[in-house]
């Protein structure tokens, strides 16, 4: 079947694309979870080792924020891409104790493992200032 795309440019183009879309995600996300810091460090648990809820809030929403840059920039993307996939992992198990309107869903999630995994294998395409690991 013929292809309304141009064949040389669709790959290319194609990684420029997913990793706009997930860092522009991740920033607003980012910046979602900033705003509602003292909502989301009520719910989140307290441990005995690690009693800062909020600074566990900020840390977290402040790596999605650099990542979502990095993922943009195309700068040390596999790197970012590993540091999501963690996340991403991370939050599909809080997912289930954190009910709030600022946390997206688990398919959200997912599909973001999915996208971190595939820029991870594949790298960053082009318009990166990134290198291959």
């Amino acid at each position: 079947m013929l292809n309304p795309f141009p064949t040389q440019f669709l790959a290319l183009g194609a990684y420029l694309f997913l990793r706009l879309v997930v860092g522009l995600i991740l920033i607003y996300f980012g910046f979602r979870h900033l705003s509602y810091k003292y909502d989301l460090a009520d719910k989140l648990p307290a441990f005995p080792w690690f009693p800062y809820r909020g600074l566990a809030i900020y840390i977290f929403a402040y790596t999605e924020i650099i990542a979502g840059g990095m993922f943009i920039a195309g700068s040390y993307l596999q790197y970012a891409a590993i540091v999501v996939v963690i996340m991403s992992i991370k939050m599909l198990y809080w997912k289930k104790h954190l009910d709030h309107p600022s946390i997206p869903g688990v398919y959200f999630y997912i599909l973001l493992i999915a996208v971190s995994i595939s820029l991870f294998i594949t790298g960053a395409g082009i318009l990166a200032v990134d290198l291959p690991i």
